[in-house]
């Protein structure tokens, strides 16, 4: 009967251990994770902090390429406050098309999104070798005039990007419809739309 005994524990051993050591690789790499989620937050924190500041505000209502000057606040405010990880700036501004009739308005959305590849200890040894981490925050703007709101001759609508460690300078751009945007983004518009 001993002998039973002792060929069942080893067998329970024996598949136990793999997932014991699975858990031991999560919990270690997840430390990593949570790390660099919360070293991401906090440095979209200063970002978002910054899109209600007047100089950010009205120099983007006055400029030809609003989209183009908010993505490089934002990137370069990512920047100085530390962040190295790749970034992305989503930029929409709602016209006709939308439904935006009244002339005196403007609507314009962006959402920032920063992502992280965390490369893990543990975890490789199952065939993870690193883990995505992401994080963004979505904010829209509604200058408006007495008469009639100034509008650029033409708007860039779509995604500002630029890879980890590069500079704000190197910003490449690539065009999207609304229905290509971020769904953060999609809802910042259809509130301001509805309003």
């Amino acid at each position: 009967m001993r002998v039973r005994e002792r060929g069942g524990v080893l067998l329970l051993t024996a598949v136990f251990l793999p997932l014991l050591f699975a858990v031991l690789a999560f919990g270690v790499d997840a430390v990593q994770a949570v790390e660099a989620k919360a070293a991401q937050e906090s440095a979209l924190q200063a970002a978002e902090e910054l899109r209600m500041a007047p100089a950010v505000t009205l120099h983007a209502k006055n400029s030809e390429d609003p989209g183009a000057l908010i993505a490089r606040t934002v990137m370069s405010t990512l920047r100085d406050a530390g962040y190295e990880g790749s970034v992305a700036v989503w930029f929409y501004e709602a016209g006709p098309s939308d439904g935006l009739r009244d002339p005196t308005r403007r609507l314009y959305a962006f959402e920032a999104a920063v992502e992280d590849r965390v490369p893990t200890a543990f975890a490789r040894l199952f065939g993870v070798s690193e883990m995505p981490v992401a994080s963004s925050f979505a904010a829209s703007s509604q200058p408006y005039s007495e008469f009639q709101a100034w509008r650029p001759n033409a708007v860039r609508n779509g995604v500002f990007h630029i890879e980890a460690g590069e500079a704000p300078e190197r910003m490449t751009f690539q065009a999207a419809s609304l229905d290509g945007m971020p769904a953060a983004l999609r809802r910042e518009i259809g509130a301001g739309l509805e309003d």
